[in-house]
């Protein structure tokens, strides 16, 4: 069932009589449709510093023709396009590495599964930075080795290294 809309009948009488007016702006728009369709790659702009060229609307305002254009659904060509988006990271050998963990973090044996994570800290004294690398090991959940460093490169002791 559907609610009745309560509106004044001046409102009501106001919006039927802008409805039956002819839009002020027919000629502006259909000046922009014709510089749109021969400039598929212009946008707002471009059509506006195109409109003030002529004579007609030399005073036209930026922010009218951006309106317009928003209303009729126009714009550059060059802003249809999806973008892809960035990773910057491009793996060993410049390639991403597969996911071998899918997620099962649990294992049976020590040493397994080793999962690395680096923190930067900053000195509140000196203001310089600091660099924590750690494994942990997630059969215990034990931190198996860490090392501080001032570089972000942090190099770790070999695996066989570990346990002496």
């Amino acid at each position: 069932m559907l609610k009745a809309l309560h509106l004044s009948l001046t409102t009501y009488h106001y919006w039927k009589r802008q409805f039956l007016t002819d839009d002020p702006n027919q000629k502006l728009k259909d000046t922009i449709r014709s510089l749109a369709a021969k400039y598929p790659y212009y946008g707002v702009r471009r059509i506006w510093a195109m409109l003030r060229k002529t004579s007609d609307y030399s005073r036209i305002n930026h922010k009218k023709v951006q309106r317009l254009m928003h209303n009729m659904n126009i714009q550059g060509a060059g802003y249809r396009r999806k973008r892809v988006k960035y990773n910057s990271y491009p793996g060993p050998d410049g390639q991403t590495t597969h996911n071998r963990f899918r997620r099962r973090f649990q294992t049976d044996r020590p040493l397994q599964k080793l999962s690395s994570d680096i923190t930067e800290f900053k000195v509140p004294t000196t203001g310089e930075k600091l660099y924590l690398e750690s494994i942990l090991d997630l059969y215990n959940k034990e931190i198996v080795t860490y090392a501080l460093s001032i570089r972000n490169q942090v190099w770790l002791l070999p695996l066989n290294q570990w346990n002496s």
